[in-house]
């Protein structure tokens, strides 16, 4: 064969340039994808399961292997497989708040209209008790089967058979009730008010246990029995207060994400799930969230994984090891994902998008994450 022509040695070179490119992209961005893979490979999301309404609030029953998340006004919820995200059935109502008595198999949920009382297994209404419309939080006790509900308007902490629904005790407050959460290794009742005393209820009798001066802000909290900790959400900042459980006091401070606005203890593990919307604006989250894994007894963070934009809500079942994320979903800002392309090598290759930022819309969801 005789030598090539200059148009054909053109010709290969430039296809041979092309070609060493190409090769050049895909080793390193294979690589880096590979290495990224490896990273993040133990907290992979089980499944995403996109929702038809914004959701408001989030339970899980494992003894039933249902989920449930129910929708803001005027949209239904949803009970969905815990094993596969499939949904099951909707639920009719909205409800800003949700806890399951497995026990019981009712779900408790908080809505316009009062507390409303669901059957675990097939999500089916039963019936509602009017309550004031300014209560949105509810603890479930199953050993007692009792669930506890603030209600501001009347500053009082209502106690709800989790069986018939039925009120069955009620303890009046000084301050303005704001929250509860439950210890169920010591079955009592953590009712937090708009000053830094919280009362501490017998969940059996909703008798006054002792009261406690909580030394930190007063967000959404948990109470894990086991190690002795509450754990109090500073929602207007970026970090969880840990406290002693008998005196209040703050016995660490634990950077999360900015604005942290839900949290789930998994008392068997020892963890604690803080879910942060992790955006600029608290009113207007325009960046993904994130789920902070804090180990209990120490208030360590094991590790931080990515969920989507505006998280609400977070759910643990101890039995299968999976955590519940519900986002809310919006516009974000998704960084250039091929930056590291030199802009001389980038615009000789007409496959790649243009540089820059991109708008991205994630809807609302439900994220499944095996336990870390």
């Amino acid at each position: 064969m005789g030598r090539d022509t200059w148009e054909e040695q053109a010709i290969k070179r430039r296809y041979g340039l092309w070609g060493l490119a190409l090769a050049l992209l895909l080793a390193v961005g294979g690589g880096t994808a590979w290495l990224r893979f490896r990273a993040q490979a133990p907290n992979l999301a089980l499944y995403t399961k996109t929702l038809n309404g914004t959701p408001a609030a989030l339970a899980v029953d494992g003894r039933t292997g249902r989920v449930f998340v129910t929708a803001t006004r005027g949209a239904a919820g949803a009970m969905l497989d815990e094993a596969t995200g499939v949904t099951l059935s909707v639920i009719p109502i909205p409800a800003s708040a949700l806890a399951v008595d497995e026990r019981a198999g009712t779900v408790v949920a908080i809505g316009v209209g009062g507390v409303s009382l669901l059957n675990a297994a097939s999500s089916r209404y039963l019936h509602t008790v009017p309550v004031d419309a300014a209560a949105d939080t509810v603890a479930v006790d199953a050993r007692s089967g009792h669930a506890f509900v603030v209600d501001p308007g009347s500053n009082a902490a209502r106690m709800f058979d989790t069986r018939t629904g039925a009120v069955v005790g009620a303890r009046s407050m000084l301050m303005t009730p704001a929250l509860v959460a439950v210890d169920a290794t010591a079955g009592q009742a953590f009712v937090t008010t708009d000053s830094p005393f919280v009362d501490v209820l017998d969940a059996r009798s909703g008798a006054l246990v002792r009261t406690l001066v909580a030394r930190a802000s007063g967000g959404p909290l948990a109470v894990d029995g086991r190690s002795g900790h509450v754990f109090v959400l500073d929602s207007g900042g970026a970090s969880v207060a840990m406290l002693d459980r008998r005196s209040g006091l703050v016995l660490r401070t634990i950077p999360v994400g900015q604005f942290p606005v839900a949290v789930a203890l998994d008392a068997r593990r020892g963890r604690a799930y803080v879910v942060s919307r992790d955006s600029a604006s608290s009113f207007n989250p325009t960046d993904t969230g994130s789920v902070s894994v804090i180990d209990t007894p120490t208030g360590g963070v094991l590790r931080t994984i990515p969920v989507g934009v505006d998280p609400v809500a977070v759910a643990v079942d101890v039995d299968s090891g999976r955590v519940f994320v519900a986002t809310r979903g919006g516009a974000s800002v998704v960084p250039d994902a091929w930056r590291w392309v030199p802009g001389w090598l980038r615009d000789k290759l007409p496959f790649l998008p243009p540089p820059g930022p991109r708008l991205r819309i994630f809807p609302p969801e439900v994220t499944a994450l095996a336990a870390p």
